[in-house]
């Protein structure tokens, strides 16, 4: 009798090719079950950063509300409009200086207001004499206590009315 190798072989390929299609399909639910798995967890990481994110800003908040307190404003109050804004977002007194010296041929102006008065480089100020418009000046060099100012250009042109003088006023409204 003549077996037939090729009917039995037949079976047993297909049965290892089956095999091996299940082993496939049991490797990819594992690799799906993994995947399922990380998006879980990463899931579950980006809720609690989130948490941390809006607890971080409540912190930001009260320490920015402790502060304006602490400086003497209502936290909920309208920003200040002034263009100086203090380091607690509170705008500081309004600069009220003199001009110590003028130097009219060299356009540099001495003026008693500075850092202490939070002047800082470029900033505008206007320049009076008694309630009249003579010029708009900018912050160029501070001190502690003074500054040094130059009048302003606009359009290649000198921003002024007159000359600057020694006792002149100068103020931070424009």
């Amino acid at each position: 009798m003549r077996r037939d190798r090729t009917g039995s072989g037949g079976v047993a390929l297909a049965v290892l090719l089956l095999l091996g299609l299940v082993s496939a399909g049991c490797a990819s639910a594992r690799e799906e079950r993994q995947e399922a798995d990380l998006r879980t967890a990463l899931q579950r990481a980006n809720g609690e950063l989130q948490a941390r994110v809006a607890a971080l800003e409540a912190e930001i908040e009260e320490g920015r509300k402790a502060k304006a307190v602490a400086a003497g404003v209502r936290p909920d109050a309208d920003p200040p409009t002034s263009q100086h804004i203090g380091p607690l977002g509170v705008s500081p007194p309004p600069i009220k200086a003199r001009v110590l010296a003028a130097d009219s041929g060299e356009g540099i102006y001495l003026i008693s207001a500075g850092e202490r008065d939070h002047l800082k480089v470029a900033d505008e100020l206007t320049v009076l004499r008694g309630d009249k418009f003579v010029a708009v000046v900018v912050v160029y060099r501070v001190f502690e206590d003074r500054a040094s100012v130059e009048v302003k250009m606009v359009n290649g042109k000198p921003f002024l009315k007159g000359e600057i003088e020694a006792g002149d006023k100068v103020v931070d409204i424009l």
